[in-house]
């Protein structure tokens, strides 16, 4: 959600964290809602919820990006999976971009390797503590 989004997606490596998050089309559990997320370094990116199955899946599009990555793409897509596995819930994320030519292609490809895929591992290893720890508090 909104309130959770800065704790969970930190500064990692070059990539800054989440500041902070402002819904301009809500609520943002409706498909078609839609929000800007602040980084802590000035940058900012709209999201728009594309599906949302809740305890299921839920998919996004990440466009208006105020950073080097509006060069090369238009727009990002991620999907998020919650599926229960030996009493536990195993979460999936899926990232894709579409990109502007060869060269973008390249240079994501590249960024996303060499810092992306920490910045969302981070991420999923932060919801991972925060969703244990609501549960242990019951």
């Amino acid at each position: 959600g909104s309130t959770e989004l800065p704790d969970w997606l930190r500064k990692s490596g070059p990539i800054s964290g989440v500041k902070s998050v402002d819904v301009t089309d809500g609520p943002y559990t409706r498909p078609g809602a839609k929000r800007i997320v602040l980084f802590h370094n000035g940058d900012t990116v709209q999201e728009q919820l594309l599906t949302c199955n809740p305890f299921s899946n839920y998919e996004y599009r990440v466009t208006a990006f105020s950073d080097f990555l509006g060069k090369l793409t238009d727009a990002a897509f991620g999907q998020f999976w919650f599926e229960p596995l030996e009493g536990q819930t195993k979460i999936t994320w899926t990232y894709s971009y579409t990109y502007k030519n060869n060269y973008s292609r390249l240079v994501l490809w590249l960024f996303n390797g060499l810092f992306f895929k920490r910045f969302m591992q981070s991420g999923l290893n932060n919801v991972k503590v925060q969703l244990e720890q609501r549960l242990v508090k019951g």
